[in-house]
């Protein structure tokens, strides 16, 4: 079903003012990080973040562990089971309504050289290469665009971003939790420096 000049002008609208509602929102949001609902919450805005590229995942789920540092495992599991459940979902759907669906969500995704080199990645390691641009710092939007425009099993493109986000944000909440005692061992900071 293709996509009308005027349908992307509105809804081009409607994603800004969804996008400033976000940056809003995270301001507001993290006050409530300690919260028994956050982590499905957490899990929510990960799986948005494939439509919705300006959320940051990180910006969720770096406050809920530092509140609650010793259920920093937890955390990571819900943005890590969002992250891949939206990710699934954007590659489905560029499966099944192909490149106008791309371009609707990602514009000027086929002329930008990230298409170019993911493309080439993923054609060259499949499922391994969408496990390790999801692992990476860079967004992943575009290579599962590619794994969906390329029918890659929905199944292959759960896992491979299990895995590559899994590692990603249990190192990054690891790491919040454990740095200050890492540093402190390895004698970079005193006991009596405050904790970053």
């Amino acid at each position: 079903m293709p996509f009308t000049g005027i349908r992307v002008f509105l809804y081009s609208q409607f994603m800004a003012k969804i996008r400033h509602i976000f940056k809003r929102s995270i301001l507001y949001l993290e006050q409530y990080s300690g919260r028994w609902w956050y982590d499905p919450l957490l899990a929510f805005l990960a799986a948005a973040d494939a439509y919705i590229f300006v959320i940051s995942v990180e910006a969720f789920l770096l406050p809920a562990v530092l509140v609650r540092p010793r259920k920093w495992a937890i955390a990571s599991f819900w943005a890590t089971i969002g992250s891949a459940l939206g990710a699934t979902s954007f590659a489905y759907l560029a499966s099944q309504y192909g490149e106008s669906i791309v371009t609707h969500f990602i514009p000027n995704a086929f002329n930008s050289k990230t298409w170019m080199d993911s493309s080439r990645y993923i054609a060259d390691h499949g499922f391994l290469g969408l496990g390790f641009i999801s692992l990476g710092p860079l967004p992943q939007h575009v290579a599962v665009a590619i794994a969906g425009l390329a029918h890659m099993k929905m199944f292959e493109v759960f896992l491979a971003i299990l895995i590559g986000r899994g590692i990603k944000y249990f190192f990054l909440s690891w790491a919040m939790t454990h740095s200050p005692r890492l540093l402190k061992k390895l004698r970079i900071m005193s006991d009596s420096s405050p904790p970053t």
